[in-house]
């Protein structure tokens, strides 16, 4: 398990995968399965937006998907 926390100006932003993150195999036009990552920020002054790399999706909601979620 990965486990990072950086610190910034007072603010705490922290990432804890669950389980591991390891690459994916899939066929084309098919969703692969997914992973979690719980993302946690306090005494931020503004959100936390996190990018997909090339050829996948991310989601705040695990509803709807694109290449960013807030």
């Amino acid at each position: 398990m990965i486990r990072t926390t950086s610190r910034v100006a007072g603010a705490v932003v922290g990432f804890d995968p669950s389980g591991t993150l390891a690459g994916v195999t899939t066929t084309y036009g098919t969703a692969s399965d997914t992973t979690s990552i719980d993302v946690i920020g306090v005494g931020l002054s503004g959100s936390i937006t996190a990018s997909a790399p090339t050829g996948f999706e991310i989601s705040p909601n695990g509803v709807s998907f694109g290449p960013t979620a807030t």
